[in-house]
């Protein structure tokens, strides 16, 4: 995975590599001293428990964001120990988004895990909030589905069955 769109805003330069090979993946972070990951889960995993990893030197990666899927606290914490300069998020978006509409940080970046989410809010004319099945704003704490609005949104989900 890599977040190729942006590179340019952010003056980075982007490794683009066919297919996923993790020992290649350890290789290109150190020859290139890359700075910012982006990976799902198992790409975590393979990180923090893989015998390889080890003899690589990955001391250039400041930033990780974890994408797809949760990343549990224990993972973060085994992250931390491999990355202990990195700061890491997590990203929630999907393509239907066009973006990363929400992150989730451990608060304070270097204390205990303790996820909190951020709907982003520098998203131009784009809002979110999170309802319950009868249609009311869900609380704190309260589950609920995610409903986002906005210009960049993918047109045909809204109240579509077979979407």
């Amino acid at each position: 995975m890599d977040q190729s769109h942006i590179w340019d805003r952010e003056q980075l330069t982007v490794v683009v590599s066919k297919g996923f090979v993790f020992e290649r993946y350890l290789q290109n972070i150190q020859r290139y001293r890359i700075t910012h990951l982006t990976m799902v889960p198992a790409q975590a995993v393979l990180l923090c428990k893989h015998p390889l990893t080890k003899n690589y030197d990955l001391s250039s990666v400041r930033s990780c964001l974890i994408g797809a899927a949760p990343l549990s606290p224990e993972m973060h914490a085994e992250l931390t120990k491999l990355f202990p300069d990195a700061h890491f998020g997590q990203g929630y978006g999907m393509t239907e988004t066009s973006c990363i509409i929400a992150t989730v940080s451990p608060a304070p970046p270097t204390g205990p895990y303790c996820p909190y989410t951020l709907l982003l809010p520098n998203i131009h004319r784009t809002s979110a909030k999170v309802v319950k099945a009868d249609g009311t704003l869900a609380g704190v704490g309260e589950c609920g589905e995610l409903l986002v609005h906005g210009p960049q949104i993918v047109l045909g989900y809204y109240r579509n069955p077979k979407a």
